[in-house]
């Protein structure tokens, strides 16, 4: 908790109607969720402006609304002036952030970022305080909204940044000032603006930059070709994977199937309440964290086993007789190919494919590439939505291939067919709206 006094000398902020003792216990950008002490942020989106919410916000509690500055405040309403509400909503929480004693720890990579968070999470919050990155909190907005949710009593806070462009982890690592950093992956994703996994890495190194900078533990995977080599970059790296590392962990064998287990070097298990190889990946992330914070191997355990995913990630749902991977949050080439190779071992199986989005000038080629590891024999049905799966469609040879432009397309056809008995893959872009075909068709079976 910090106060209206301890923020008066950000640059750029103006206070009005304002003693300076007001207390600040959190932040938020919704006025019908506003708690008491909250200072609301009236952000312009395209379908609403925040400053017509300033009145709501103040009778609910808030301390203060942040504006625009230019707004005329001709109710007298305590506010701050921002010349940029998004970039003080940052600031605010930098300072924030310095008056909490919960411990930092900050996740990013191409994949698995949730994951790890979540599992991180399921297995701390067993034996401390903790908060966490809520949904897909990640960005500019999300992250100090975030910080926001910290209390005053908390142990630690599992964060999870994000990034579209260059710069995004940099700036966002020095509002969270991390204790603990981790990047789960180097991988192709937001390739339109990162160009390629050198780039990638480019972004995501800020990271530990960052959490050198600020004198705390990075955990670094070291079966990551892409960032093995930073091992000796700096004191306090905290090594994982499968060889001589810190954390040391058995290879993954060559069978590939939904059902896994995270297996230490010496040979001990942990269930892991998740499908897919990717998650022992996401697994042994987390467990070198939790390892390294001094939980024991019982309470990592039923931390792992009971952890859940949210939202479309990565959820196995059983209707009928059809085993359902839904996974349709987010799609890069990295992760398609893990879950497409998931299914390997599955005798009766189908795939649902929606467009990866954010490739690039490459996207053809990404799209086109995924033939390499699809042979149409092995699979009941193949269904392609999006007008980028076009390149792929045209790539397989078999008549259980389909294509479509769009999901509301596909619906009729995917009707038509019989799934009873099959594992069936429905991965795509959150925004192609793959979860709609769940919900629609197979959801009231």
């Amino acid at each position: 908790m910090i106060n209206i006094d301890s923020i008066k000398n950000i640059e750029g902020l103006r206070f009005e109607h304002l003693k300076g003792n007001e207390k600040i216990s959190g932040g938020k950008i919704d006025s019908r969720v506003i708690e008491r002490g909250d200072l609301y942020f009236c952000l312009k989106g395209r379908f609403s402006d925040g400053h017509e919410f300033i009145k709501s916000a103040l009778d609910k509690g808030a301390v203060a609304a942040v504006v625009d500055k230019n707004y005329e405040n001709k109710s007298s309403y305590p506010v701050i002036y921002a010349e940029n509400v998004e970039l003080a909503m940052g600031d605010i929480a930098r300072a924030y952030r310095e008056n909490l004693k919960a411990k930092l720890i900050v996740i990013t990579g191409s994949n698995g970022k949730t994951t790890t968070k979540e599992m991180i999470y399921s297995a701390l919050s067993l034996k401390y305080k903790v908060t966490k990155t809520e949904g897909n909190l990640n960005n500019f907005q999300g992250l100090p909204l975030s910080i926001f949710s910290i209390k005053d009593d908390d142990d630690y806070a599992v964060l999870e940044i994000g990034s579209n462009n260059f710069g995004e982890i940099k700036y966002l690592t020095d509002i969270a000032k991390p204790d603990y950093g981790l990047i789960t992956n180097i991988g192709d994703a937001h390739l339109q603006n990162f160009g390629d996994r050198k780039g990638v890495l480019r972004e995501k190194i800020e990271l530990l930059n960052g959490v050198k900078h600020f004198g705390g533990t990075f955990f670094l995977n070291c079966d990551d070709p892409f960032l093995k080599d930073f091992k000796e970059s700096y004191f306090s790296i905290v090594t994982y994977g499968c060889g001589d590392y810190d954390y040391s962990f058995k290879p993954i064998g060559s069978e590939i199937s939904l059902s896994v287990k995270l297996e230490l070097s010496n040979g001990e298990t942990f269930d892991l309440g998740s499908i897919g190889r990717t998650s022992i990946y996401n697994g042994r992330a987390a467990y070198s964290v939790l390892s390294f914070l001094g939980l024991s191997n019982d309470f990592i355990k039923i931390g792992l086993k009971k952890f859940t995913h949210e939202g479309f990630r990565q959820n196995l749902k059983k209707v009928n007789s059809i085993n359902i991977v839904l996974d349709c949050y987010n799609a890069n080439p990295t992760s398609m190919k893990e879950s497409i190779n998931n299914l390997s071992s599955t005798k009766k199986k189908s795939l649902i494919l929606g467009d990866m989005l954010e490739l690039g000038s490459r996207e053809d080629l990404y799209h086109k590439d995924l033939a390499k590891i699809i042979n149409p024999k092995d699979y009941t049905y193949i269904v392609l939505i999006g007008k980028r799966m076009e390149s792929l469609f045209k790539s397989l040879k078999g008549d259980n291939v389909e294509w479509f432009s769009s999901v509301d397309l596909s619906k009729d056809y995917l009707r038509s067919l019989n799934f009873k008995g099959e594992t069936l893959l429905i991965k795509g872009s959150r925004s192609i709206g793959l979860e709609t075909i769940y919900n629609d068709i197979f959801k009231g079976e």
